[in-house]
């Protein structure tokens, strides 16, 4: 199915479009986070995308050791008209080394729009890879 956000992506509000979660088996590693698809974008419009790690889902606060990469030229549509689900990937390496072997890590993907537009989602896939040290 189809996900349309016209919020800002730090609004309270928010859910993640997606989510991946992995269990170090090293404390040196790092972590090549993607999220795959197809994207839209309406009404003269760009785009915010957001990666958090170990998101607070109980307070949907975005801490300083969860908000971990944001673009806020996720998509652009420079007048009007729209971008309709085009394929693409948003892709970080979290170099951050800041984890413990066997205790699980959640990477979630937020999306919002800036100024009045629809930011759309369709198909979205979510890995992570270790890569050891």
């Amino acid at each position: 199915g189809e996900i349309s956000e016209t919020t800002a992506y730090n609004n309270n509000s928010l859910t993640p479009l997606s989510e991946v979660s992995i269990t170090p088996i090293s404390a040196t590693s790092y972590f090549y986070i993607t999220l795959s698809g197809r994207f839209g974008i309406t009404n003269s419009a760009r785009s915010q995308m957001l990666l958090s790690k170990n998101w607070n889902r109980s307070t949907h606060a975005y801490g300083a050791s969860e908000f971990i990469w944001y673009n806020h030229y996720g998509l652009f549509r420079d007048s009007g008209g729209s971008h309709d689900h085009t394929p693409g990937q948003f892709q970080y390496m979290d170099k951050h080394q800041d984890q413990t072997v066997g205790t699980s890590r959640t990477y979630s993907w937020f999306g919002g729009s800036i100024s009045s537009g629809t930011q759309t989602y369709q198909n979205l896939v979510s890995t992570v890879w270790e890569i050891m040290q």
